[in-house]
């Protein structure tokens, strides 16, 4: 599941164990298995979520921070964003490959769409996240990364992020127009 993996960058546990946990909590949490959702874990009663945000309020901030840099991270990393990530030949177009959502990793496909929102909950300066948004916005990963989002359907989501990016890095927008 994505949320194992991603708990498993940010406290290098094992996947297994995490998602033991994730099940004994399945009376109050679910793991969307949807096309579109696959691997998000989500609240079913709303006073879970009020416990969970009452217990972790204090570290919130930071918790966001370190995942938005997970985030970064894994799409820097060699086998995160790449060229032709799904290993299609040159002549063929990626409507008619079936089953090609699948070859995107959920954790990956959770990167892409959140980590501008993570950086943007976890209240930290734009210039102390600039370097790590360039490494993605500022070279070819950015085209890396708009595949990702073609792939899995969430194309449509790119302008929103790119829209919070400028806003996010208001003080740095001249980075962004070299």
């Amino acid at each position: 599941p994505a949320i194992a993996a991603m708990l498993e960058q940010n406290t290098e546990g094992d996947v297994q164990r995490i998602g033991e946990v994730i099940n004994s909590l399945r009376a109050v949490i679910c793991e969307d298995e949807s096309e579109k959702n696959r691997g998000l874990v989500r609240v079913y009663h709303a006073s879970f979520s009020d416990f969970l945000e009452k217990k972790f309020k204090e570290r919130s901030k930071e918790i966001y921070k370190l995942m938005a840099e997970r985030c970064l991270s894994l799409m820097c990393k060699p086998d995160g964003l790449k060229f032709n990530i799904c290993g299609l030949g040159d002549t063929v177009l990626s409507k008619d490959v079936a089953g090609l959502r699948s070859k995107i990793p959920a954790v990956l496909e959770f990167s892409c769409l959140y980590w501008m929102t993570l950086f943007q909950r976890s209240g930290i300066e734009a210039r102390e996240a600039q370097g790590k948004a360039e490494e993605i916005l500022c070279n070819v990963r950015v085209l890396f990364w708009l595949e990702v989002l073609s792939i899995t359907g969430s194309v449509e989501r790119s302008l929103p992020i790119l829209q919070a990016c400028l806003t996010f890095f208001a003080v740095c927008v001249t980075a962004f127009s070299t």
